[in-house]
């Protein structure tokens, strides 16, 4: 039987047939986060294949578009079932939502996001992270996101930022970074410190902590009766030597040790927080005093936790409950940062999508926060925003490391034994305090090369970031493209008594393409203003943020002022209602006129009560294209819910319409939705879970 045969097999056996023709595009995007500097850069890669898991045609074009930032080029042509984007960072800090499509609207729209910090000192780095190991167990709830430990003569024992710890009882709240601990002891600034009560918040190493100092009375000299006398000082005690005393205090834990308070901190800062009492048995009058909301069902136990900020989540010897019934047990479990949150554990590994049996499920050779492996089995996989799914079945190799010295990278080999197999490598590198590096090597079947290189240089008054970008055929049709980019500037040149920046610099371009009908160069030179503005607060719920980047090229192709200009609009009202609305203009030498320079993107969400809306929009100013996303949820009661998803993609004269009805039930309010789902792409009604408990 030939090596193809059993996988085929087994695909029958885990999938349903799908008459949809649908093309799935999946996005990646390394590194995972950049500083909103207007000349980082981020490689975006697509991948994209037929609903049975082919790969397209050769010379399938997808189109490109991203709310903050912008894209070298925005369409990109498809080869071996790959192709590779850049992204360069614009003006201002935020989330980048990037859209992909296929240009003929052959394809359910697939989105990626990126984060753009403010300064490369908020850029995660490997020693942002934090373990926790319990002998016995403890618990991690899910829907709080909430970690709690107890142990016995301080044999918790932990480390976060390098920094070592141990104590007897533990929390640690996952999305503020706020872990307390009961009779711990921490080591700072190589001095050792044991504190009853502990604080701290991890993303920026301060806290507090109830511990002994030592102290010197404060001492008043006097002079009565014609003798001097020394108040505050002890009996016996002469004049200039005051002995030190021991008393309980809340201090200030800083990087550089630790100080008494100055400003009194709110009493409930050393409480743990609420969370569900799981197995501990509770009196009646207990469970009076306690909000039903407040307790959560799902959770899971393990004995070591790590979590490498921002990045994943790591699990040793876990147990998954619901309620207090075990129904899942694995050594080594691992997701994204964001994994569990509003979801049930197993829709991490095991999904139904319009009656699709889809599977995500890794087999880890090592689990660790500096390294792991795993083989990854995947198949009935939804990459789109629609109910569409990848019907191909897949073995994937993974390997990834973390470095204590900044070296973060990894290796992945998707479809093993297939033909259509891809290998693809990614690496950072602090070379030194001062420079840095990231690159991504792509190839499908060896057949050809994407890379991408950047390396970032900071002087005393001046940064440099040399960008190149490769795409090479090693067999077939000669199709190469090499471009290499240079930008510099200055440190910021603030104006005087108004909320702007300036930075001036230069930038260079060099660019070369070869063909099978022959070679073409674009070089040139230019001097570069980059403008940024501060955050302006117009009121507490309403702020303005623009920036701007001008560049006069002069080149092989003649003059041109190359533009690049972003404006934000945030807004909200409470906890409820947020909206962000952004203006992008981009014109360079190499600008495809047919996507169109300008688009105005906007993000509204609204939650309240049992409704919960989002919409999310862009529309291209100069041309005919405009990408529509939107979502209503609405609960009938607490165990029924519906769902509305329309999405709308008009590029030129072409339209690609789809939206999903949906109405689902649950057997109690901590279980996933199940429901039954039409689809106006596939024009049937299939059977879902829905991914998340609300």
């Amino acid at each position: 039987m030939s090596r193809s045969k059993p996988l085929a097999l087994l695909a029958l056996l885990v999938t349903a047939a799908c008459s949809s023709a649908a093309i799935n595009i999946r996005l990646q995007s390394y590194p995972y986060e950049i500083v909103a500097d207007g000349r980082s850069q981020v490689n975006i890669s697509i991948e994209a294949r037929n609903n049975d898991g082919s790969v397209v045609p050769d010379g399938t074009k997808i189109l490109l578009n991203t709310t903050l930032g912008s894209f070298r080029e925005q369409v990109v042509t498809i080869s071996g079932g790959r192709g590779q984007a850049i992204l360069t960072a614009g003006n201002i800090p935020g989330v980048a939502k990037i859209t992909a499509t296929e240009l003929n609207n052959q394809s359910n729209p697939s989105t990626l996001e990126v984060l753009f910090v403010s300064s490369k000192d908020k850029l995660a780095t490997a020693s942002d992270y934090i373990s926790i190991n319990v002998p016995s167990r403890f618990e991690y709830h899910l829907e709080t996101r909430t970690l709690t430990g107890a142990g016995s003569k301080q044999n918790v024992t932990g480390v976060f930022r390098e920094t070592a710890f141990k104590c007897d009882d533990i929390q640690y709240l996952l999305d503020s970074g706020e872990l307390r601990a009961k009779n711990a002891t921490l080591s700072v600034n190589k001095k050792t410190y044991t504190f009853s009560e502990f604080f701290m918040d991890t993303r920026s190493g301060r806290g507090y902590g109830v511990t002994v100092i030592e102290y010197t009375p404060k001492a008043t000299l006097t002079y009565t009766h014609g003798l001097f006398s020394l108040s505050g000082a002890g009996e016996g005690e002469d004049f200039g030597k005051l002995k030190p005393r021991q008393r309980v205090a809340v201090v200030d834990i800083t990087p550089l040790g630790v100080k008494p308070i100055t400003v009194p901190i709110p009493p409930e800062t050393f409480t743990f927080k609420k969370t569900r009492k799981s197995n501990i048995a509770a009196t009646q009058e207990e469970l009076k005093l306690e909000d039903p909301n407040d307790l959560q069902t799902g959770y899971l136990t393990a004995t070591r936790f790590s979590y490498v900020m921002r990045r994943e989540l790591q699990f040793q010897d876990v147990k998954v409950y619901q309620g207090e019934d075990k129904i899942w047990s694995q050594g080594l479990m691992s997701f994204s940062a964001g994994g569990f949150q509003g979801q049930y554990p197993m829709q991490q590994y095991f999904t139904i999508t319009d009656n699709q049996f889809g599977v995500n499920y890794p087999f880890f050779l090592n689990l660790g926060r500096q390294s792991s492996s795993a083989v990854r089995f995947r198949t009935g996989q939804s990459y789109g925003s629609g109910i569409n799914v990848n019907r191909g079945v897949f073995f994937d190799y993974e390997s990834n490391w973390n470095r204590r010295d900044n070296s973060v990278g990894g290796m992945t080999i998707s479809g093993v034994g297939r033909d259509d197999y891809q290998v693809d490598l990614r690496q950072t590198l602090r070379l030194n305090p001062n420079t840095s590096a990231n690159f991504t090597i792509g190839s499908p079947q060896f057949n050809s090369l994407l890379g991408n290189v950047s390396l970032s240089q900071q002087q005393r008054e001046f940064q440099f970031t040399l960008n190149s970008t490769q795409n090479r055929s090693l067999r077939g049709v000669k199709n190469n493209q090499q471009d290499y980019s240079l930008i510099g500037e200055t440190n910021p040149v603030r104006l005087k008594g108004a909320p702007i920046s300036l930075y001036p610099g230069f930038s260079a371009l060099y660019s070369e393409a070869e063909r099978e009908t022959g070679k073409s160069v674009l070089s040139g030179f230019a001097p570069r203003m980059r403008i940024t503005t501060d955050q302006l607060q117009v009121n507490t719920r309403t702020s303005l943020s623009a920036g701007f980047t001008l560049e006069q090229f002069v080149g092989s192709s003649g003059n041109t002022l190359n533009t690049v200009g972003e404006l934000s609009y945030r807004k909200s009202l409470g906890n409820a209602f947020s909206s962000t609305w952004i203006y992008n203009f981009s014109r360079n030498q190499s600008s495809d006129q047919s996507v169109g320079q300008q688009q105005l993107s906007n993000y509204l969400w609204f939650e309240k009560g049992k409704l919960a809306l989002s919409l999310n929009t862009t529309k291209t100013l100069d041309v005919d294209n405009l990408f529509l996303n939107g979502q209503a949820d609405y609960l009938l009661a607490d165990l029924w819910k519906t769902s509305f998803n329309y999405r709308m993609n008009k590029f030129s004269t072409d339209t690609f319409v789809d939206y999903n009805l949906i109405l689902a039930y649950r057997i109690a309010k901590d279980k996933p939705f199940f429901g039954l789902a039409y689809s106006k792409e596939t024009n049937r009604i299939g059977f879902v879970v829905l991914n998340g408990l609300r």
